[in-house]
């Protein structure tokens, strides 16, 4: 991919997790982190007391500035992250449906064209309505 400068530059991407710590890699260089909203505890400032959603954040955009063997997959890109997962990593649909709702509000903004979506709800019955599967849809 590197061969053909995939940056993600202009484009947006949407990360549902445990948030995202303003790491070096992130904001060092240049702003990567666009947006941030928690909803979980309602802090304004990007942060992330589980992890999860920060080394999502590396894998997706880490301009590789502290270590310059480690690079993310768009470096350009512009994140959009929505913490809706607690320090345990444990979260409640209807937060992960109020996040897309917001993205949906604001997805011309910053141009989203990605969205990440690292979790599942194994407990789930296929024989019910799935209301994340609805809004997603």
């Amino acid at each position: 991919m590197s061969s053909l400068n995939f940056t993600g530059k202009n484009i947006g991407i949407a990360l549902l997790d445990t948030g995202c710590f303003p790491h070096a890699d992130l904001v060092s260089t240049k702003k990567t982190i666009y947006y941030f909203k928690d909803l979980i505890n309602g802090i304004n400032k990007p942060y992330d007391d589980n992890g999860h959603g920060t080394f999502l954040s590396g894998i997706m955009c880490s301009n590789g500035n502290t270590n310059k063997l480690y690079k993310g997959i768009s470096p350009d890109a512009k994140l959009c992250v929505f913490k809706c997962f607690n320090s345990l990593g444990f979260g409640y649909m209807s937060d992960i449906i109020m996040a897309l709702d917001i993205l949906l509000s604001i997805k011309e903004d910053y141009n989203i064209k990605v969205v990440c979506l690292p979790f599942e709800f194994p407990y789930l019955n296929k024989l019910y309505i799935n209301p994340l599967e609805k809004i997603i849809n």
